[in-house]
């Protein structure tokens, strides 16, 4: 019994490991993924009723692509020389912005709107506070 448990969590940690992101490459690769399928939920959204029924969808996705978003970052301060050039296309995050103001037209969209990405940002926000009370006190460190 206790081996089949071993077994299913090596398998499960395999699995994990297997679908995460192994480079800066793979974090964009994923973040347009999302954008675009945010920004194509979006399109599909023509009154105040559509926009509560894929409202929970859209808010999944926005909490997933922040979350990568903050993985990316880890990533990208553990793995400096991953970062290369950075893509210029815009054409997902151009669509989503459209989207998201066309949205804000329909009659309770931007309060809706506003309440998703408030989450998204206030998490974001925490993530930028604690990195930079790390880099002072990593530079605090080194200046004593």
């Amino acid at each position: 019994m206790k081996a089949n448990k071993v077994a299913y969590v090596l398998c499960v940690a395999i699995f994990l490991v297997s679908c995460s992101p192994n480079s800066y490459e793979d974090y964009r690769k994923k973040g347009d993924a999302l954008v675009k399928s945010i920004a194509c939920d979006l399109q599909n959204i023509r009154c105040k009723e559509d926009l509560s029924k894929e409202i929970g969808t859209i808010k999944k996705k926005m909490k997933k692509l922040c979350f990568l978003m903050i993985e990316s970052s880890d990533y990208a301060e553990k793995h400096p020389s991953s970062l290369g050039k950075e893509d210029k296309s815009t054409l997902y995050s151009d669509q989503l912005q459209y989207e998201l103001l066309r949205v804000c037209e329909i009659e309770g969209g931007k309060k809706v709107l506003e309440d998703v990405q408030a989450d998204m940002l206030d998490k974001l926000d925490a993530y930028l506070r604690k990195a930079k009370r790390k880099k002072l006190s990593k530079s605090s460190y080194y200046q004593n």
